[in-house]
């Protein structure tokens, strides 16, 4: 419960809320955990499908492939999200015409795109590329009990 208090010249209003503190957050978290479902599983069945399909070798070469690829994205993004966030600085300290110019609103379009770039996405792909190769690693055991029940070639 919290009590809230207004003032103005002409009258003073007392209200009482019932406010549930960790209620947004709880919203935010649902919908955060809900969200990861997807990639997650799409991580884990891609392993385990090509593992299955096509043995153990393919996995590695997926994950070869899934980590050097993940690395120059990442890099590209985190790159080139400061590289639109310092571009919004420069032209804010004067130059190509200096706040309200056509290059400023261009920037500030640039540095609400780049912020998640720096500062989300690139991250978080080296968080897929760590769940992969764990992943890969967790089934070798069954891509294994495949290969020695002359399941594949």
């Amino acid at each position: 419960m919290r009590t809230i208090i207004l003032f103005s010249p002409t009258i003073s209003i007392i209200v009482t809320l019932s406010v549930y503190a960790g209620y947004s957050g709880h919203i935010s978290t649902q919908f955060t955990l809900r969200n990861m479902i997807t990639p997650t599983l799409s991580i884990i069945l891609t392993s385990l499908i090509v593992g299955l399909l096509f043995g153990g070798p393919a996995v590695g070469a997926l994950v070869i492939g899934a980590t050097a690829s993940g690395i120059v994205l990442a890099i590209t993004m985190m790159w080139g999200g400061a590289a639109w966030d310092n571009a919004k600085k420069y032209i804010e300290a004067g130059h190509l015409g200096g706040k309200g110019s056509p290059a400023h609103a261009a920037a500030v379009i640039g540095d609400t795109v780049g912020d998640p770039l720096k500062d989300t996405a690139g991250p978080s792909l080296h968080i897929v590329i760590k769940l992969l190769n764990t992943i890969s690693l967790v089934f070798i055991p069954i891509y294994m009990l495949w290969l020695l029940q002359g399941v594949f070639p």
